[in-house]
């Protein structure tokens, strides 16, 4: 099954709206965002995803705060495995397996992350932030909690 970018957004929204967020991000005292991701039940195939896309470098640094060393920091809306399972599984497959598909995964990979550091209880309603992958969220903050583009949940 080839996806062309006609139909893109649509997946880029079928699996972001689908989800429940987990912001993912290193600190001075975790693993790597990819570490941090691989030790998580739930989050298999983003890793694997990560993996394929040529992305997991990029969150496998560490962060050390008294050294001074620390790669970008990013926080990554994971999609979880039961996200991944609401698309079509011939499409996940190719996705995973294919490296035709890879730049398309690297993109649909790249909405879910933000260059910088953000934790629930600092975002606010109507705030909007730019994913890596040129697009923005926009985050709902009620009663219930955080929402991303009015269905994720943070």
């Amino acid at each position: 099954m080839i996806i062309t970018m006609r139909y893109f957004p649509v997946l880029l929204a079928a699996l972001f709206a689908a989800i429940t967020v987990h912001p993912v991000h290193a600190t001075h005292t975790q693993k790597s965002i990819t570490g941090t991701a691989a030790d998580t039940a739930g989050l298999e195939t983003l890793v694997q995803a990560l993996t394929t896309a040529n992305l997991a470098p990029t969150f496998d640094c560490g962060y050390y705060y008294y050294s001074y060393y620390w790669c970008t920091q990013y926080t990554v809306f994971a999609p979880t495995n039961d996200a991944f399972d609401l698309l079509p599984s011939e499409l996940v497959t190719n996705y995973l397996t294919k490296k035709e598909y890879a730049e398309h995964l690297k993109q649909l990979l790249s909405y879910h992350v933000v260059s910088s550091w953000l934790y629930s209880n600092g975002i606010y309603d109507g705030s909007k932030y730019r994913t890596l992958q040129g697009e923005s969220v926009s985050a709902t903050v009620s009663k219930k909690g955080v929402l991303l583009n009015g269905a994720a949940q943070v």
